[in-house]
């Protein structure tokens, strides 16, 4: 969502979407490795929608002065089921 607000600024200064974004992680020891994982476009364009729908809701907040809470309900953590899977996978591949 960060980059996405990035890539408005560089649109609204160039008028131009970005053609190539990406986040460039490092290692903080020698030999210092990185790597480059890229953000595909369609990615950033969901994450400009909800950005927009956030600010819109702080919008109305700020015009209304309700800012509402985080809810009646107690829920529980619910992993979601793909990383379930995921996580399940592994801890057999751990027990093999």
């Amino acid at each position: 969502m960060q980059m996405a607000f990035a890539c408005e600024c560089f649109d609204a200064l160039t008028d131009q979407w970005p053609n190539a974004v990406g986040v460039l992680f490092q290692w903080d020891q020698p030999p210092y490795h990185t790597i480059l994982r890229p953000i595909e476009e369609a990615d950033l364009r969901v994450a400009q929608w909800r950005n927009r729908k956030a600010l819109r809701i702080f919008r109305d907040c700020l015009s209304s002065g309700h800012w509402p809470g985080p809810g009646e309900d107690i829920g529980a953590y619910q992993r979601p089921d793909w990383q379930a899977a995921m996580i399940e996978r592994q801890m057999e591949e751990d027990t093999q």
